[in-house]
């Protein structure tokens, strides 16, 4: 059998309470669901914050290696409210009421652990970034996998994000897997850049500016990366 993964009692005692809020929003109508109220959005919200305020607390021991990624509790380590969603309905005998709401979502961002990586990982922290299990958390936060366009809306953030994987491309820790994907997600970054400079979207402070106009020339003058 494989062993409990860290944090699952937590998550369980979170996802609880929040079964209860479910239940107390769920409107009947011939005895049958019908819909929940409004202030569940509000309630799933603060769900999301004690999942990252949850996170947040192993960090440390993640970045010491005392833990792996794949030791903490899936529900921690989803990359989409859809696998979100695949979780809670695996988990449908004990959350039947959240199960019913989160599989009508669609547009809700949920990468919790990746959240807290990206805000631990700072371009100040990963300057300093000297071990294997440092570097590739803050790749995990950066790099695995997930819909940037949901996650970068603002110019000055897709902008840092681009500066911290740059940082990381110049440690040489990575291996080929997450070289690859360190470009691949550059190269996204660089189109969210470009998008969101010419619709005008946020001011940059002066020091990231220089680097937002290299990301847009290096987009312009790459076809490649239009596709």
């Amino acid at each position: 059998m494989e062993p409990m993964k860290l944090l699952t009692q937590e998550v369980e005692t979170i996802l609880q309470k929040y079964e209860v809020i479910a239940s107390d929003r769920a409107v009947y109508e011939d005895g049958e669901l019908s819909y929940y109220k409004d202030e569940i959005d509000e309630d799933l919200f603060e769900c999301y914050k004690e999942f990252l305020a949850l996170t947040e607390s192993v960090i440390p021991a993640l970045r010491s290696g005392k833990y792996k990624y794949e030791d903490l509790a899936l529900a921690l380590r989803v990359k989409s409210i859809y696998e979100f969603a695949d979780f809670i309905s695996s988990e449908n005998e004990n959350f039947p009421m959240l199960d019913g709401y989160v599989e009508t979502l669609q547009d809700w961002i949920w990468t919790p652990l990746h959240d807290s990586l990206r805000k631990v990982f700072t371009l100040e922290e990963v300057q300093v970034v000297s071990t294997k299990p440092e570097f590739d958390l803050a790749w995990l936060g950066y790099c695995e996998g997930l819909e940037l366009y949901s996650i970068y809306v603002d110019i000055e953030e897709a902008t840092q994000a681009a500066s911290v994987i740059s940082h990381l491309q110049s440690l040489n820790m990575a291996n080929l897997s997450q070289i690859q994907q360190m470009s691949e997600t550059l190269d996204k970054l660089q189109g969210i850049i470009v998008t969101l400079f010419h619709l005008g979207v946020g001011d940059l402070p002066k020091d990231l500016q220089g680097l937002r106009m290299r990301l847009v020339r290096g987009y312009t003058k790459s076809p490649q990366l239009h596709s």
